[in-house]
């Protein structure tokens, strides 16, 4: 028999029930029921969801369910999972419309928020050693790149541009050569400036920017390069 609606239970009760629950035999029991039991049918779910918006869960709630997750790494199901869930919300035009409007508008719920010293450390802390790949660098370059852009009105694209994610490619290849140049090994030009990137192969001639026909080098380097004084190095194609 269910318990009354709107009745609160003693705390003598709540204490008995999960003493009761706490047991092996009882754990045992309600799992076997709840294998047995029918999943919930697409208007069921709906009206739960409906019952639980708005709802906060208690802070020793999330406390528990966040030190019952720490250190555990979802599974390749659990990945695909979400995966196709995400996938499906995006797939709903409102969705999407909701979202735009909440990244591009103010966030008043994060106006004036203060995060601890703890959590502040926390987030310094949370993407050391998590670097990403060039494959996925180049693949967010070039997706937001030239008519892609966000600020980008119908214009002609710069006259310095070599194809797309050239900014991306640009940083990756300085980073593989640490901010040295590839040539004569030297730091910084002597200008101050970052070192430039050439092109092994012109880009005139073949019309390809990547991390393999580019080298990181100085600007005097770079101006006997461009002018056939010196040879790239033999591995600046690799």
């Amino acid at each position: 028999m269910p318990w009354p609606k709107g009745k609160k239970q003693s705390p003598e009760t709540i204490a008995k029930r999960k003493i009761t629950f706490a047991k092996p035999e009882v754990k045992e029991k309600m799992r076997e029921s709840a294998k047995r039991r029918k999943p919930p049918t697409p208007e069921q779910r709906a009206k739960q969801a409906a019952a639980l918006r708005g709802r906060k869960r208690p802070l020793e709630v999330v406390e528990k369910v966040r030190k019952a997750l720490k250190g555990r790494k979802p599974t390749e199901e659990e990945r695909q999972k979400v995966s196709e869930g995400m996938k499906k919300k995006w797939q709903d035009p409102a969705y999407r419309k909701q979202m735009r409007l909440a990244h591009s508008g103010p966030r008043p719920n994060r106006k004036g928020i203060k995060f601890s010293k703890e959590a502040k450390e926390h987030m310094s802390k949370a993407h050391i050693g998590k670097g990403r790949s060039p494959e996925s660098c180049l693949k967010q370059g070039t997706s937001i790149s030239g008519e892609k852009h966000f600020n980008w009105k119908g214009g002609p694209l710069p006259s310095n541009h070599r194809g797309k994610g050239w900014h991306t490619i640009k940083r990756l290849v300085r980073e593989r050569a640490k901010n040295l140049c590839e040539v004569c090994g030297t730091g910084q030009n002597f200008s101050g400036w970052k070192l430039d990137v050439h092109h092994v192969i012109p880009y005139r001639l073949n019309g390809v920017s990547s991390i393999d026909n580019c080298i990181a080098v100085c600007r005097k380097c770079h101006i006997k390069l461009d002018r056939g004084i010196m040879a790239p190095p033999p591995n600046g194609s690799t």
